[in-house]
């Protein structure tokens, strides 16, 4: 719906998966699909590019429906994505917020897109809490491509030490003291 309104590109249904494959694969993957509700297969590199165009823009899409948005940036194991993604529809009916997903589904990493206005920015923020401790205890990561930042330093920490315990932040801090041994290489904005 957003794309649609957005940038008039059409789409149908609520969701949709691009899988981009080797014309060799085509006809096994057209095989394994043929209990899907809507198969759209590009047939030139026209369609291709349309489809591509859908996904560049979906994200720009998203954020035109709200006043403020989080794009997240969440990494799970594929086998934990169904969770994740009943997780986040929890989420949104917990605290009164859309939350569309992107991302990267063969990898297991994901982009909820937290859409919130001046009156649920507290809630967006429980929200963006909630989502990135769960993802934790579920052995997936805060952060899979876009770093930590600021908004992510302590989660990432508490990551690192449920994952890999606290011997892992020690042995981090004495490698970045080897090159910032007076800590002015952008303080307080690292892990360590």
């Amino acid at each position: 719906e957003a794309l649609k309104k957005s940038f008039n590109i059409e789409t149908e249904g609520v969701g949709a998966l691009l899988i981009d494959v080797p014309e060799f694969s085509l006809e096994k993957l057209k095989e394994s699909l043929h209990n899907s509700i809507l198969v759209k297969i590009a047939e030139n590199e026209d369609e291709k590019e349309e489809l591509y165009k859908a996904r560049s823009f979906a994200y720009l899409a998203i954020k035109a429906t709200s006043k403020y948005s989080m794009s997240e940036d969440i990494v799970v194991p594929v086998s934990k994505l169904p969770k994740v993604f009943k997780k986040i529809r929890e989420l949104e009916g917990k605290y009164q917020i859309s939350s569309p997903i992107l991302g990267h589904i063969g990898d297991g990493n994901l982009h909820p897109v937290i859409t919130y206005d001046d009156d649920s920015k507290d809630r967006a923020m429980e929200f963006f809490k909630e989502l990135c401790e769960y993802v934790i205890d579920e052995g997936g990561s805060v952060t899979g491509e876009h770093g930590v930042g600021i908004q992510k330093r302590e989660l990432a920490i508490e990551q690192i030490k449920k994952h890999n315990g606290d011997e892992v932040l020690r042995l981090m801090k004495k490698i970045k003291d080897v090159f910032d041994d007076k800590g002015i290489m952008n303080p307080t904005k690292q892990v360590v």
